[in-house]
């Protein structure tokens, strides 16, 4: 369903931010 791809690509940019953070702060 839709909302099932919108709330998974939601994970995946919260996650790469996530690392993007990790990144800056190491």
């Amino acid at each position: 369903s839709i909302a099932k791809i919108a709330s998974t690509t939601t994970q995946f940019q919260t996650c790469m931010m996530g690392q993007l953070e990790i990144k800056i702060l190491l």
